[in-house]
């Protein structure tokens, strides 16, 4: 058997089959927010997490309902309805079907879970990242080192390229299951110990399952949550973070593709003269994660249009403002997953939203723009649609996922109102107290 995942040095062993699997549940409810598992195989032939019910199986917390332990525990932090389904087989199956034969074993501690929008920042640290420190932590798995390699269910096929984010997190290289290759066609991977699920108390926002994307009601998360992720992940990532010296200066975030600011020299010009700040612009496209946290940590003032980068709002330093562009017919109070961090308690950061009314200041792009899995499956849009689209002044509150009315808006670029920001950026305490 071959079994390709990553470069990692874990331990490989093979195992008594008889020995079958193990899980044990943690209770929450209907659906378990975690599960561990001691051998959970993954079956090559079948496409799916099997459970072999050997001579000394133990099931704590579940019973399986026609052969199926279904949803045992929550892949994801964010979404109910991502739950692991387990199917149970006896030895006999397993011998029929020659999979004794050809069994891998991982030996050591693993973390299993889904990673929601692949490519995205902002998903992935709401998501994923923030969940991982988190549940982690709570275990005694993360300092000082890692304590669980980390088994991403990965079934997209872009690569994502913010991937290593997630080594700060993981005891070895992380694993990608849209990277297992097995031979032959029989073959199975068990891991020896591993943990399924993500804890949901970081959660600040949700993205509309049942009800229309908002803020997460009665959330437990505060500053010190954010901070404290903060200040292990610029650690990791070899920041040494000092905003004891140095000039005042203020960043913007740039698109080079779309959602552009499209008069962003002059705005940044107009900063600088007027609000008394140097003023740097960062791009995912010329700069890396890391340095564009570095910059962002000491800045007092942030400027992005609504997207996935805004996230790193989170790393701004208290006493300092937020101002988010909302482009032409996105509504500012329903689009709110940035705003809501900066405004958790304690945070201490001011926010402005400056929403363009404008059509004439807009620049739209074609429909093509949006992704595959934002289109319905990359089925064509109706003329029709498109026409009532571009006829609509403003975007409605939204479910999930993926309304192509709201990706459409959000990739407009936008020539935006240079007074008026300054004006709003004038009306912050951080402003009159830096010009007195």
């Amino acid at each position: 058997m071959v079994f390709i995942a990553s470069k990692s040095s874990s331990k490989v062993s093979s195992f008594n089959i008889t020995e079958g699997t193990s899980v044990w549940r943690e209770p929450e409810g209907n659906v378990s927010r975690f599960c561990r598992f001691h051998n959970l195989c993954y079956s090559n032939k079948f496409k799916e997490y099997i459970f072999i019910n050997g001579a000394t199986s133990v099931q704590y917390g579940v019973s399986p309902e026609k052969g199926i332990l279904k949803d045992v525990a929550l892949l994801t932090a964010v979404w109910r309805r991502m739950a692991l389904d387990v199917y149970v087989v006896d030895l006999e199956t397993v011998r029929r079907h020659h999979m004794r034969e050809f069994i891998e074993r991982k030996q050591g501690k693993y973390l299993l879970f889904y990673q929601t929008v692949p490519g995205n920042i902002g998903h992935i640290f709401h998501d994923s990242l923030l969940p991982l420190y988190n549940t982690l932590k709570k275990r005694q798995e993360l300092l000082p080192n890692p304590g669980r390699t980390l088994v991403i269910l990965y079934p997209h096929e872009r690569y994502d390229r913010h991937m290593e984010l997630y080594d700060f997190f993981s005891a070895e290289k992380p694993i990608l299951t849209s990277q297992f290759k097995f031979e032959p066609d029989e073959s199975l991977i068990c891991f020896e110990d591993v943990l399924v699920g993500l804890s949901n108390d970081t959660m600040w926002y949700q993205y509309g399952e049942g009800v229309p994307e908002g803020p997460v009601e009665n959330t437990q998360v505060t500053a010190t949550d954010i901070r404290d992720f903060n200040a292990y992940f610029t650690d990791r990532l070899g920041l040494q973070i000092d905003c004891r010296t140095g000039k005042r200066y203020g960043v913007l975030i740039s698109r080079k593709k779309t959602r552009r600011i499209l008069n962003e020299k002059e705005l940044l010009v107009a900063a600088a003269e007027d609000l008394h700040i140097d003023m740097v612009e960062v791009s995912l496209e010329e700069n890396t994660v890391s340095s564009i946290i570095e910059k962002i940590s000491c800045a007092e003032l942030l400027i992005g249009v609504h997207g996935a980068l805004v996230i790193l709002a989170m790393f701004l330093k208290a006493n300092t403002v937020l101002l988010e562009v909302y482009p032409y017919a996105l509504n500012t109070e329903l689009y709110t997953d940035y705003k809501t961090v900066v405004e958790l308690p304690g945070m201490e950061i001011e926010y402005l939203a400056w929403r363009n009314f404008n059509l004439s200041n807009t620049v739209t792009h074609g429909f093509e723009y949006l992704i595959p899995q934002e289109i319905s499956g990359g089925q064509a849009i109706s003329k029709e649609k498109q026409e009532r689209i571009l006829n609509s002044s403003e975007v409605p509150p939204v479910q999930c996922c993926h309304n192509i009315e709201l990706q459409f808006r959000r990739r407009q670029d936008t020539i935006v109102d240079i007074p008026a920001i300054i004006s709003l950026i004038k009306t912050t305490n951080w402003y009159k107290k830096g010009t007195k």
